[in-house]
């Protein structure tokens, strides 16, 4: 019955009238404000950079409330980080644990036979090479 349901609605297809993403990397904030400002009613219109920049900022702060429940987890790959089974290589200034795969720490240091510390991205940016 559900199925014959589905099969005799008839969808109108409409292309609402919205901005453009002007960049490469925030079609995520988009997508959220798109999709918040038709479920509210709003306008898709005159979303600016400012409203891109506080959406990602919304994000990430939401994100950073469950930051307990990605603490055993690869800051790289967001895969568990099971010390008995893995090859883990810790970041020697923030003592974060990555897994020992080119795409968690580099071909350089996976390459290694023995590695003790590295320095992750995260700290190489904000102590080796800080934003003045």
């Amino acid at each position: 019955m559900g199925r014959n349901l589905l099969l005799s609605i008839q969808w109108e297809l409409k292309v609402n009238e919205h901005s453009k993403q002007k960049d490469g990397s925030s079609c995520g904030e988009f997508c959220l404000m798109f999709a918040e400002r038709h479920l509210s009613g709003e306008s898709l219109l005159n979303i600016t950079n400012e409203d891109v920049l506080r959406k990602r900022t919304e994000v990430g702060t939401t994100l950073l409330l469950f930051e307990e429940h990605i603490a055993d987890c690869c800051p790289c790959s967001g895969f568990k980080v099971d010390d008995l089974k893995s090859d883990l290589v810790p970041c020697g200034i923030c003592k974060r644990k990555f897994h020992k795969k080119n795409y968690c720490v580099g071909n350089k240091i996976s390459n290694m036979s023995s590695v003790q510390h590295f320095t992750c991205k995260d700290c190489f940016k904000q102590y080796i090479d800080p934003v003045e």
